[in-house]
């Protein structure tokens, strides 16, 4: 879930200001160029980020109850519904 969270804008951004200027690529040239953007910007920068954004929901303690699994959910989907909301505004 914070994959596609993190994942979802890097697509977005990626495809509305890098795909345009690559297009005079053969298109497995770009898409490779494109992932690993992607997979750059997930692996080292933006995944240590979230994953200690996250880390109230991720690390597994005794005391830990469904409210905070509830909560880590809750805040991931609206971390979709703003990313969508964003990129269908800037539309």
């Amino acid at each position: 879930m914070i994959v596609l969270l993190v994942l979802y804008p890097i697509v977005m951004l990626l495809t509305n200001f890098l795909s345009p200027s690559l297009a005079s690529l053969p298109l497995a040239v770009s898409m490779f160029i494109g992932n690993l953007v992607s997979v750059a910007l997930l692996t080292w920068l933006l995944m240590p980020i979230a994953n200690r954004a996250f880390s109230f929901w991720l690390n597994a303690t005794e005391a830990r109850g469904p409210l905070v699994e509830l909560r880590g959910i809750a805040v991931i989907v609206a971390g979709y519904a703003l990313a969508i909301a964003i990129f269908l505004a800037l539309r």
